[in-house]
This record gives structure tokens, sequence and C-alpha cells, in this order.
């Protein structure tokens, strides 16, 4: 996945795996203090109808912050 955002122009790309019916993509985003966080993209319940989609924070601390969830389906 890449993604590209204005105003002050940033990317960033997300690789990943596939296990079962679960797709996660993970980026590595550097922090001024030299920590990292890490951010998670979980498709999940895929199907042609639609998917779950999660996006996540992997804390330096091993926490983890949902930052979103969608609930996508296709339209007709």
């Amino acid at each position: 996945v890449h993604y590209v955002s204005e105003p002050g122009f940033t990317t960033g790309v997300w690789s990943g795996t596939r296990e079962g019916g679960t797709i996660t993509l993970t980026r590595e985003i550097p922090q001024a203090d030299g920590s990292v966080i890490v951010s998670r993209l979980t498709f999940s319940d895929i199907s042609d109808d639609g998917f779950d989609w999660r996006g996540e924070s992997v804390l330096p601390d091993g926490t983890t912050v949902t930052g979103w969830t969608s609930d996508c389906v296709r339209a007709a």
C-alpha cells in the first residue's frame, strides 16, 4: 500500500503478508526522540461483498492504539 498526503507532502509504504483470511501490513515511523512507532493496517473478513479495515499504531512500549475501524462494503 502506498500513501500520499497534501499539504506538506508526506508519503508512506506499508508491506506485509496474508495469513488465512487476514492481510496485515506494517510501516515503521521513526520519531524525533529516536524511537519507532509501527503503523499497522489489518484487512479481515475479506469476501466478494467487502472487508473490515483496522488502522493501529504500535507504540515503542508495545501498547497498541486503534486509530480507526471501517466496515467496507462493495457498492452495487
